[in-house]
């Protein structure tokens, strides 16, 4: 049977008539004028131009502008009437803070999507990351190492940073501190951690190495960084730690200890100074019963010259040294075991020359003096022996040239020898940094200068101890010289020892009637002990917080200390 063609046509005209009478679904608008409109730390809001007919939004945002990766999608209901300003408008949230995003918005009306709309940038704002409650610094818990530990919520906080120097530093302005202390390193930490522990070997290459009695000066801080940028919050307190000396550097397990010996330095107060309220001759026994007190077994003086105890120029015929005067004011209170190593001038009188105060004065029944250290030289009323010339600066005149003393000893209970130095170093000062650069070098080389002398005649390697005012200290913010090349020597400072007292009052007091103490817990140490050989156990700065009439402008300094031989 052929096909009824007819009737067929006829089914797909019909067909065709209704396909074409349906109507057709329109696409929806891409959403316009689009913007960032507001920012906040975990959120941004994010606008663009109402259209009616919209059932909802779909608003992306991605920390790349490919949009490979979406950190948030959210959906918005669309709008019958116009909303005021024709604006839609939705909070994007929760987004990490500090952060760059960019955002897409497209529209659904019915069953079909809009394409995305054009890209907008935006970035978190970048939050303060949380407050310390506390921050401490240890020494320990090994020899030279040093432990800081801290409490804060982490809230905000992508890592911490400790930064660490020998002199101080401050990052605001009106401190009037520089901004980067002198041998500055920094430290960045996990924001998970809570502590942080630097090595003997950080330690020391940050510059407070374990013995050189530097203190190493740090401030804590609390960063925030992200694409957007970065906060950071630092602790409000510059603080200070002094390091342990390692047993390599006093030592060790295997060192044989040799006896035990008690050492101090006293700067007195030169007799030349009679504008002070008090003379030397009023002062003299305060300052001989200040050192029975104390009972040194070998005690550096300083500023105690072979001058008239009087204070007046001219000789000394007929009249006391100041040098003699000392050991008179100790023999009236019942001390005459206490001898003086050298009373006599180091010079020819009529030569020009600057300190001649170095003295070593040593108690006779611990300890006997093994040097030859005669008073005279022939007919002369001076002698060179046991005394050091110390270098001054290029086109110094000599009355800038100073002059240390040093001696061997035998302590009487152990048969133990050693040998002690007293120095006073150059004591110029200047506000200019680079001036006063110089004058911490010089300081420095004075430092070398002593030790190779004494090395040269300490050929039985015996243990050494310098002491006296170094006219070095770490608040200087040209740095420590004097105390860090001792230190690079092997020098250990008392200051280094286990048990310490008054170490955050300066050793210097120019007679006020108060000591005040420093809030780094750093006293200006201008006054020292050193040892090579020696292993110090105790250090004391010897004051009064209130003294009406102190001894001299400096404290006395003493620390008890074990001699060893390796």
């Amino acid at each position: 049977m052929r096909p009824r063609i007819p009737a067929l046509l006829s089914v797909l005209a019909l067909l065709l008539i209704a396909f074409v009478a349906a109507p057709a679904q329109a696409a929806s608008p891409k959403p316009s004028s689009v913007k960032v409109a507001a920012q906040y730390h975990t959120g941004i809001r994010v606008q663009w131009a109402w259209k009616s007919g919209i059932s909802s939004y779909q608003v992306q945002a991605a920390t790349d502008p490919s949009f490979a990766t979406i950190a948030r999608q959210q959906t918005v209901r669309g709008k019958s009437k116009r909303p005021s300003g024709a604006k839609m408008a939705v909070t994007v949230q929760p987004l990490k803070n500090a952060t760059k995003y960019s955002f897409r918005v497209r529209a659904r009306s019915g069953k079909t999507w809009s394409s995305w709309s054009s890209t907008v940038n935006g970035a978190t704002r970048v939050a303060w990351p949380a407050k310390f409650t506390s921050v401490k610094g240890k020494a320990g818990p090994r020899a030279g190492e040093i432990t800081v530990s801290w409490q804060q919520s982490g809230a905000s906080t992508t890592a911490f940073q400790l930064e660490t120097a020998i002199t101080r530093f401050s990052k605001t302005a009106s401190s009037g501190l520089p901004r980067v202390g002198e041998n500055q390193r920094l430290f960045t930490i996990d924001p998970t951690k809570r502590s942080i522990t630097l090595s003997a070997a950080q330690v020391a290459d940050a510059g407070a190495a374990g013995g050189s009695g530097i203190h190493l000066m740090y401030r804590l801080y609390a960063i925030n960084k992200g694409t957007a940028g970065q906060q950071i919050r630092r602790y409000a307190i510059l603080q200070a730690v002094l390091p342990a000396a390692p047993n390599s550097v006093i030592g060790g397990d295997s060192a044989i200890r040799l006896g035990g010996v008690r050492a101090g330095t006293f700067n007195v107060r030169s007799a030349k100074a009679t504008a002070d309220k008090r003379s030397w001759l009023q002062r003299r026994a305060d300052v001989a019963q200040q050192i029975v007190s104390e009972r040194p077994d070998v005690l550096a003086l300083q500023e105690i010259g072979p001058g008239r105890a009087d204070g007046q120029s001219g000789s000394t015929t007929g009249t006391m040294r100041q040098t003699t005067s000392l050991l008179d004011s100790l023999k009236r209170i019942g001390a005459s075991r206490y001898k003086m190593v050298r009373t006599t001038p180091y010079i020819a009188a009529g030569t020009t020359h600057g300190s001649q105060g170095t003295r070593l004065l040593y108690n006779s029944d611990e300890v006997d003096l093994l040097s030859d250290c005669p008073e005279t030289t022939g007919g002369a009323n001076y002698s060179t022996s046991c005394a050091l010339e110390l270098p001054t600066l290029s086109g110094d005149p000599e009355t800038q040239r100073r002059s240390a003393t040093y001696a061997r000893f035998r302590i009487k209970a152990s048969g133990t020898q050693f040998f002690m130095v007293s120095v006073h170093l150059d004591a110029r000062h200047s506000t200019s940094t680079s001036t006063e650069a110089i004058y911490g070098a010089l300081r420095a080389r004075q430092v070398d200068a002593v030790l190779r002398a004494v090395d040269k005649v300490n050929t039985g390697r015996l243990p050494v101890l310098v002491a006296g005012d170094l006219n070095s200290y770490q608040n200087l913010t040209s740095g420590d010289t004097a105390r860090g090349a001792l230190a690079g020597h092997g020098y250990v400072d008392n200051a280094a020892a286990p048990i310490r007292v008054n170490l955050k009052y300066s050793t210097y007091n120019g007679f006020g009637l108060t000591q005040p103490a420093n809030g780094l817990g750093i006293g200006s140490r201008l006054d020292a002990v050193f040892a090579k050989g020696a292993i110090p156990q105790t250090f004391e700065n010897v004051t009064k917080v209130t003294d009406s009439a102190r001894p001299s402008d400096h404290n006395l300094v003493v620390s008890n200390l074990m001699l060893f031989r390796n």
